[in-house]
């Protein structure tokens, strides 16, 4: 790899094989690792979305109905902020769990934030966090970049799905679609 001018920040604590390291805008390389489909919907169902207000519509034989009226501005507005919510809840845990670096030493990186009144948590995760998101992200582009590939990092491969097709019996034609499709991805 000569004449890459990227650098290594952090500590690696190695969790699987087969890690993907992405090259982020300010040169910094980061290994990603899958985050569990399984966990992400378990931390999305942490957030109770509101439900819609129930309304009473007369029908055209003179009887009533109840309908759910998910055009209630209040309801809208209750909606949107929980699904926020619960995006920012899912960005933290897989920065978090899919990025396999930890951070420096504190003095290497904390410097510059404590001088302009950052509190630095005690929380290894939230440091962790604050780390991902004061040094390894420098552009908005940074953080698209590390959760797709986290998110990427957790699909599975052509040979997997490939796999997977010649354990079946009868039609697959639509698993050999699945698997053409990802290797043209």
């Amino acid at each position: 790899m000569a004449g890459n001018k990227s650098k290594k920040v952090g500590k690696k604590q190695p969790v699987f094989d087969n890690p993907l390291e992405v090259t982020l805008s300010n040169g910094v390389r980061v290994n990603i690792r899958p985050v569990p489909p399984y966990l992400i919907d378990r931390i999305r169902g942490t957030v109770t979305l509101p439900k819609p207000p129930v309304i009473k519509v007369k029908t055209a034989w003179g009887g009533e109905e109840e309908w759910l009226n998910e055009s209630d501005a209040t309801y809208k507005a209750a909606l949107e902020l929980a699904e926020e919510a619960q995006a920012a809840k899912l960005w933290k845990a897989e920065f978090i769990l899919g990025i396999e670096d930890e951070p420096p030493p504190d003095k290497e990186w904390t410097e510059n934030l404590t001088a302009f009144g950052v509190e630095i948590p005690e929380d290894s995760k939230e440091k962790k966090l604050l780390w991902i998101e004061t040094v390894l992200i420098a552009k908005g582009i940074d953080a698209w970049k590390l959760i797709n590939a986290i998110r990427g990092a957790a699909r599975p491969t052509k040979e997997e799905i490939s796999e997977l097709a010649e354990s079946f019996r009868g039609d697959l034609s639509w698993l050999k679609a699945a698997a053409k499709e990802a290797e043209q991805s």
